[in-house]
């Protein structure tokens, strides 16, 4: 392979790894806040049904003994469910990978502002160091939707000024559309 050829292959690849490290700390930051706006649902709909249980004890609700059960019955789910919807294990799991690829996307603009050609070995042996940071992040039994995928996607490509039509392709991994002509200079 020519020098040229070479260096062309490797402009691709770090700019690629620039817009999946991006694209994932977006889908991770949206993924995140998803979860942790359900789990404040959770919690306090689990204190409102607390605290109703508490004030139908003093009688308030005699005229509507049926609405605090209600309210009281939809507590005790929420407190079964909750659990396993957003447990903290998962929710800090999540909160930690929005960091990880967000210093892994900062790494790898840092290395295209500094050489997008790779042209320089050091630079080379950066990209593949961040390269290997971001095969380590462990995705596993974490929930992601097709649509938080879609909507990830759209907001990287929509921040980067790409063509939004690229979304099926950013999430396969595939980039026929995003081609060396929307590198950024």
């Amino acid at each position: 392979m020519s020098s040229a050829a070479q260096s062309s292959l490797r402009r691709q690849m770090l700019w690629y790894a620039v817009l999946d490290a991006e694209y994932n700390a977006i889908l991770w930051n949206l993924i995140t806040d998803r979860y942790t706006r359900w789990d404040d649902w959770f919690r306090m709909g689990i204190q409102l049904a607390s605290g109703t249980t508490t004030l139908a004890a003093w009688s308030i609700w005699t005229h509507l003994p049926w609405a605090w059960k209600i309210i009281s019955g939809i507590g005790s789910i929420a407190a079964v469910v909750h659990p396993r919807i957003c447990p903290n294990d998962r929710l800090q799991r999540m909160s930690e990978l929005v960091g990880t690829w967000k210093r892994i996307a900062v790494d790898f603009r840092r290395l295209w502002a500094q050489d997008s050609w790779l042209k320089d070995e050091t630079s080379w042996s950066r990209f593949q160091k961040i390269e290997d940071d971001a095969l380590k992040v462990d995705e596993t039994r974490l929930p992601v939707s097709e649509k938080m995928k879609l909507k990830a996607a759209e907001q990287m490509l929509r921040s980067r000024g790409l063509p939004t039509d690229a979304v099926e392709e950013v999430i396969r991994g595939r980039r026929k559309k995003a081609t060396a002509s929307t590198y950024p200079s």
